[in-house]
């Protein structure tokens, strides 16, 4: 999601709340003030991300449901509040993307929580024998998880492979007979299936997300893939004997190889030979509920003059 687009998603809520129209449902949350019971709070973003489903989840600080008021908040606090948050959590806590939002008298922090690597356990806030829970949200309210929703949790995302990124390309260059600038990205990936299920990803359920700090901002794209992984050494595919697909989806029956290959246009400015360049693909498989995500950081390997620039990634 892009900060223009989560943006307009707190401006929707706070709408409603003005309105005095309900607000809270099953991804929003709204908070007059930062929540000073670390442990509870904790409780409460845990199960409110378990029960997700793999959906973003958006909790807006400064603004109180009853009153109808948008009271304001300050973002300072975050730096000190969520670290505590996160030592509640076991191992994991949900990635956390946080937006200042402006409004007409004051401004709200938006918190936007990645919910896909779901199951999150935390610390039971009430001490005693049990140490650790997963917490589930219902209506409003917060209880343990029981063997259904886990069930309802787990079984989709066994639909969702472990994917690796063995090689990453982006390369832009001028395109002078359509005064563009034309932009390719390539990735090997590796993908392995957690069940003995066919994956099917389809093309329209993916998309990819560039960045290059102080040259381009976040671009979202459509991306295709196929199977086996395209050799750049002599040029010729790989062929895969697990993964298959055609021209609208991604077959995978078992752990393989493949690649992802996009094209966009953006207009034409000076080439900024930038170091870093930050790339996302999101992947989503069918009957999955949360998508395989991939990130990876490129660095910038060449610089032809004014005309290219390329930006590659190898793992460590």
């Amino acid at each position: 999601m892009t900060p223009s687009q989560l943006e307009n998603w707190v401006l929707s809520v706070l709408d409603r709340v003005r309105a005095h129209r309900q607000t809270e449902d099953i991804r929003v949350e709204v908070k007059t003030n930062w929540p000073t019971e670390i442990a509870k709070a904790a409780r409460r973003i845990a199960a409110h991300a378990n029960a997700a489903m793999g959906e973003p989840i958006l909790w807006i600080i400064g603004a109180d449901e009853k009153s109808g008021l948008v009271t304001g908040a300050e973002q300072e606090e975050l730096a000190n509040w969520w670290p505590q948050i996160q030592s509640q959590f076991d191992g994991i806590a949900p990635d956390l993307m946080d937006l200042v939002v402006p409004t007409e008298s004051t401004t709200v922090v938006a918190l936007l929580f990645d919910t896909t690597r779901a199951p999150f356990v935390v610390k039971n806030p009430d001490g005693g024998t049990i140490q650790w829970e997963v917490p589930w949200r219902e209506g409003t309210g917060v209880r343990s998880a029981r063997r259904s929703d886990l069930i309802r949790l787990l079984v989709p995302l066994q639909q969702v492979p472990e994917v690796e990124i063995r090689q990453a390309r982006l390369a832009v260059y001028k395109q002078d007979t359509k005064g563009l600038l034309a932009w390719s990205l390539w990735l090997e990936l590796y993908l392995v299936p957690l069940s003995g299920e066919r994956i099917v990803i389809p093309f329209h359920r993916c998309r990819g997300v560039v960045t290059v700090p102080g040259f381009l901002p976040e671009t979202s794209f459509a991306i295709t893939l196929a199977p086996g992984a395209e050799s750049r050494i002599d040029g010729q595919g790989t062929p895969s004997l697990t993964i298959g697909g055609g021209n609208t989806e991604l077959l995978i029956e078992g752990p393989g190889s493949a690649y992802v290959r996009a094209f966009f246009y953006t207009d034409v400015t000076e080439l900024q030979p930038t170091d870093t360049a930050l790339v996302r693909v999101t992947m989503q498989p069918v009957h999955a509920s949360a998508p395989a995500v991939v990130e990876a950081k490129l660095t910038l390997a060449s610089n032809a003059g004014a005309t290219t620039l390329e930006w590659k990634y190898a793992p460590g």
